[in-house]
């Protein structure tokens, strides 16, 4: 893509012109590019329809995104590059969080006995909900883990003493900021 520099006759000048080339600004910086190329009678399949309404979503996640001076500001701080906080929730918006791991050696039903869960995202982990079920599928505790500062590797304390935890599941379930939800479950 060119860029244009000290240009005072096209100075924020922006779009198509004459169907030949795009005038676009990104960042403070202006740049000319040829239009995109498109067929107008091509017809989506399912899942390109399907992606397609997604990515729709996540475009009016990332207005609604920009629009909050409080969530674009933390967009804005997650940028790299050339990115722009639209940009940042956008891409947050379209990837869910993913959970890596579960790991429950830690846990004997003791108080105070810990959970380690690893969880990952595409921009930022917001954040981590468990929830410990015994055999009948009661819930025995619930709670937020506390990240360790790495956004990574969060950690559940438990709250409420147990016993005979084997056959327990535990529950976890990922954020990330734009609210995407993970869930997976594990037997102890």
């Amino acid at each position: 893509m060119a860029r244009m520099k000290g240009n005072h006759v096209m100075k924020d000048v922006y779009g198509m012109f004459g169907k030949q080339i795009v005038f676009k600004k990104r960042l403070g910086t202006q740049y000319v590019a040829a239009p995109p190329n498109v067929d107008e009678d091509r017809v989506a399949h399912e899942e390109e329809a399907k992606n397609r309404e997604n990515f729709g979503e996540a475009i009016e996640f990332g207005k609604w995104a920009v629009k909050d001076p409080e969530v674009k500001a933390t967009y804005a701080a997650l940028a790299k590059g050339n990115q722009t906080a639209y940009n940042v929730a956008v891409s947050d918006a379209r990837v869910p969080p993913k959970i890596n791991s579960i790991l429950t050696k830690g846990y004997n039903g003791q108080l105070g006995s810990c959970i380690l869960i690893q969880a990952t995202d595409n921009v930022k982990v917001k954040r981590v909900h468990l929830a410990i079920y015994d055999r009948a599928e009661t819930v025995v505790e619930q709670g937020e883990a506390s990240d360790n500062g790495d956004n990574f590797n969060w950690i559940y304390s438990a709250t409420i003493p147990a016993e005979n935890t084997t056959g327990y599941t535990v529950e976890v379930k990922a954020y990330d900021i734009a609210g995407n939800e993970t869930t997976m479950s594990v037997l102890i």
